[in-house]
């Protein structure tokens, strides 16, 4: 196909997908049907043994906490208002799931950043992050 607009020329191949676009703007011809939408399958995740028994080791609290950080990063004051706990209490809980992790080499850490109370974000890695919806859910 040769378009020629404004003196400049345009030449492209039969095979170009641009092809029936242009046809139906000046022709009016119809659009090939849409291509369907990839359908995502849902990943199984296979939880290892070490996280497995970590899971059962962890109380109620931890859970809870994982749970929440799988899905976002919290700030220090929203997850303590999240799980109806304190400072000291949240600390304790954050460091009993790191401690516990390494005991049983689960692959699940809990990261923190910030020094302070008002600037501290409480994260998970992505990895970490399926793993507890896995096993919460």
């Amino acid at each position: 196909m040769k378009l020629i607009h404004r003196g400049m020329t345009i030449e492209l191949a039969p095979d170009d997908a641009r092809i029936p676009v242009i046809e139906s703007l000046l022709f009016g011809k119809t659009l090939p049907p849409h291509l369907p939408l990839p359908v995502e399958k849902a990943r199984r995740v296979e939880v290892p043994e070490p996280v497995q028994r970590f899971w059962r080791r962890l109380g109620e609290l931890e859970r809870r906490e994982l749970q929440l950080l799988a899905e976002r990063v919290y700030g220090a004051e929203e997850l303590e208002r999240a799980l109806g706990i304190g400072q000291r209490e949240l600390m304790g809980c954050h460091s009993s799931i790191n401690r516990l992790s390494n005991n049983f080499g689960a692959r699940i850490r809990v990261g923190v950043r910030g020094r302070n109370r008002k600037s501290r974000k409480y994260w998970m890695d992505e990895e970490g992050a399926e793993l507890v919806r896995a096993l919460g859910g």
